[in-house]
Protein backbone atom coordinates (compact mmCIF):
# COMPACT_ATOMS: atom_id res chain seq x y z
CA UNK A 1 0.00 0.00 0.00
CA UNK A 2 1.37 3.62 -1.06
CA UNK A 3 -0.27 6.70 0.36
CA UNK A 4 0.15 9.96 -1.07
CA UNK A 5 -0.11 12.71 1.45
CA UNK A 6 -1.24 16.05 -0.03
CA UNK A 7 -1.01 18.64 1.88
CA UNK A 8 -1.87 22.62 -0.20
CA UNK A 9 -0.38 26.01 0.16
CA UNK A 10 -0.97 29.04 -1.59
CA UNK A 11 2.52 30.31 -0.87
CA UNK A 12 5.37 30.10 1.25
CA UNK A 13 4.48 33.22 2.99
CA UNK A 14 0.87 32.64 3.65
CA UNK A 15 -0.85 32.35 6.89
CA UNK A 16 -0.55 29.06 7.66
CA UNK A 17 2.90 28.08 6.18
CA UNK A 18 4.91 27.85 9.44
CA UNK A 19 1.67 25.39 10.38
CA UNK A 20 3.66 22.63 8.01
CA UNK A 21 6.50 21.99 10.58
CA UNK A 22 3.88 20.76 13.16
CA UNK A 23 1.96 19.14 10.32
CA UNK A 24 4.41 17.06 9.03
CA UNK A 25 5.56 15.68 12.84
CA UNK A 26 1.87 14.83 13.17
CA UNK A 27 2.12 13.07 10.43
CA UNK A 28 5.20 11.01 11.14
CA UNK A 29 3.52 9.54 13.87
CA UNK A 30 0.01 9.05 12.10
CA UNK A 31 1.64 6.94 9.24
CA UNK A 32 4.00 4.76 11.28
CA UNK A 33 4.53 1.38 9.56
CA UNK A 34 2.77 3.19 6.06
CA UNK A 35 4.66 3.45 3.22
CA UNK A 36 3.74 7.19 2.58
CA UNK A 37 5.01 10.35 0.67
CA UNK A 38 4.31 14.03 1.35
CA UNK A 39 3.75 16.04 -1.72
CA UNK A 40 3.58 20.01 -0.55
CA UNK A 41 1.66 21.47 -3.40
CA UNK A 42 3.59 24.58 -5.37
CA UNK A 43 2.32 28.14 -4.98
CA UNK A 44 -0.31 29.21 -6.85
CA UNK A 45 -0.20 32.96 -8.25
CA UNK A 46 -3.99 32.75 -9.06
CA UNK A 47 -6.30 35.07 -6.10
CA UNK A 48 -8.22 33.55 -3.30
CA UNK A 49 -9.99 30.59 -4.14
CA UNK A 50 -8.75 30.17 -7.77
CA UNK A 51 -5.53 29.60 -6.24
CA UNK A 52 -6.42 26.98 -4.06
CA UNK A 53 -8.33 24.96 -6.12
CA UNK A 54 -5.31 24.80 -8.63
CA UNK A 55 -3.24 23.69 -5.49
CA UNK A 56 -5.78 20.96 -4.65
CA UNK A 57 -5.68 20.08 -8.34
CA UNK A 58 -2.05 19.96 -8.54
CA UNK A 59 -2.66 17.33 -5.40
CA UNK A 60 -4.75 15.22 -7.61
CA UNK A 61 -3.21 15.38 -10.40
CA UNK A 62 -0.06 13.80 -8.99
CA UNK A 63 -2.16 11.18 -7.45
CA UNK A 64 -3.99 10.17 -10.60
CA UNK A 65 -0.36 10.21 -12.23
CA UNK A 66 1.44 8.50 -9.76
CA UNK A 67 2.12 5.03 -8.42
CA UNK A 68 -0.23 5.53 -5.24
CA UNK A 69 -3.18 3.99 -3.50
CA UNK A 70 -4.64 6.19 -1.31
CA UNK A 71 -4.83 10.14 -1.07
CA UNK A 72 -4.44 11.57 2.52
CA UNK A 73 -5.14 15.04 2.32
CA UNK A 74 -4.53 17.15 4.96
CA UNK A 75 -4.47 20.91 5.82
CA UNK A 76 -1.61 22.46 6.50
CA UNK A 77 -2.54 24.31 9.95
CA UNK A 78 -4.32 20.21 11.27
CA UNK A 79 -2.42 18.20 13.60
CA UNK A 80 -3.48 14.90 12.72
CA UNK A 81 -4.05 12.66 15.43
CA UNK A 82 -1.60 9.32 15.88
CA UNK A 83 -4.42 7.22 14.90
CA UNK A 84 -6.30 9.20 12.15
CA UNK A 85 -5.30 7.08 8.97
CA UNK A 86 -5.60 3.52 10.46
CA UNK A 87 -9.09 4.32 11.57
CA UNK A 88 -9.99 5.91 8.23
CA UNK A 89 -8.49 3.04 6.73
CA UNK A 90 -10.45 0.65 8.96
CA UNK A 91 -13.66 1.89 7.53
CA UNK A 92 -13.01 0.14 4.25
CA UNK A 93 -15.33 2.52 2.13
CA UNK A 94 -14.22 4.59 -0.87
CA UNK A 95 -13.86 7.81 0.32
CA UNK A 96 -13.33 8.37 4.38
CA UNK A 97 -13.32 12.26 5.90
CA UNK A 98 -12.46 13.34 9.49
CA UNK A 99 -13.24 16.67 10.68
CA UNK A 100 -11.61 19.50 12.67
CA UNK A 101 -12.99 22.42 14.85
CA UNK A 102 -12.90 25.61 13.21
CA UNK A 103 -9.67 28.00 14.87
CA UNK A 104 -12.63 30.41 16.20
CA UNK A 105 -14.40 27.23 18.00
CA UNK A 106 -17.82 28.19 16.24
CA UNK A 107 -18.62 24.80 14.00
CA UNK A 108 -16.74 22.01 12.36
CA UNK A 109 -14.18 22.12 9.53
CA UNK A 110 -16.12 20.08 6.80
CA UNK A 111 -18.74 21.89 4.92
CA UNK A 112 -19.14 23.33 1.68
CA UNK A 113 -18.82 26.42 -0.64
CA UNK A 114 -22.17 27.40 -2.22
CA UNK A 115 -22.35 28.95 -5.76
CA UNK A 116 -21.88 32.46 -4.63
CA UNK A 117 -18.77 31.27 -3.07
CA UNK A 118 -19.87 31.35 0.40
CA UNK A 119 -18.52 28.59 2.83
CA UNK A 120 -21.03 27.38 4.92
CA UNK A 121 -19.73 24.71 8.42
CA UNK A 122 -21.88 21.80 9.57
CA UNK A 123 -22.51 22.88 13.62
CA UNK A 124 -20.97 21.22 15.77
CA UNK A 125 -23.58 19.01 16.97
CA UNK A 126 -24.48 17.87 13.56
CA UNK A 127 -22.14 14.60 14.35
Amino acid sequence: MKVLVGIPTLSTNDRYYNYLVGCKKCLSEAMKGVDYEIFVSESSPLPEWAGFVACENGIVDKFVKGNYDYLFHIELDVEVPADSFQKLLALDVDIACGYVRRHSGDGLILGFMDENKRVWYLPENAV
